[in-house]
């Protein structure tokens, strides 16, 4: 896992060796300047969760808009959608994720990989839908939206390979969940 360029506590893990070793040899100035670079390490880190970002290019936009194309979009978005996001989807998730912080036991993960799974095949759904003109703007938040949400829920199911990938994300939980 310390060779796994997209895990965050081993890049985190490394650069706190190399800082510490440049410290210990230079002379520290005292707990201040260790907590500012240690700071500034989580900051690097934090800087590295980079979210899903879907533009028009992603679309495929009926330029032939009609009202049966509409019909059919609507329809179609209706299945793709319907309970998406349920009361016991969240339960789960959640509930595994403390289940997770209490015992460390790996395990409370799997009812958050398994809706990141979801939310990855959704969006897979979404981006092969023919979207009419009118609804491109809509459809293109829905997209965003959803992706932002199956971030979330990749960066949480990995905290038992990568726990400050999790830990900086955590605080996004309500209002990611909310805005999807």
């Amino acid at each position: 896992q310390l060779n796994d360029p997209t895990n965050l506590t081993a890049s985190f893990s490394k650069n706190l060796y190399i800082t510490s070793a440049a410290l210990a040899d230079k002379g520290s100035s005292g707990a201040a300047e260790e907590q500012d670079i240690l700071n500034q390490l989580v900051a690097q880190e934090a800087s590295k969760i980079i979210s899903t970002t879907f533009t028009y290019k992603d679309l495929k936009v009926d330029t032939k808009e009609t009202k049966t194309s509409i019909k059919v979009y609507g329809n179609e978005m209706a299945k793709i959608l319907d309970g998406i996001i349920t009361k016991k989807s969240m339960a789960d998730s959640f509930s595994g994720l403390k289940s997770f912080i209490d015992t460390q036991d790996a395990q409370g993960l799997t009812a958050l990989t398994k809706e990141y799974q979801k939310m990855d095949s959704v969006l897979q759904k979404l981006l092969a839908v023919s979207v009419p003109v009118s609804a491109s703007a809509y459809h293109l938040l829905t997209l965003n939206r959803i992706g932002a949400y199956r971030d979330l829920l990749y960066n949480l199911s990995v905290a038992s390979s990568d726990p400050i990938r999790a830990r900086l994300v955590i605080d996004k939980i309500p209002t990611t969940l909310v805005s999807t």
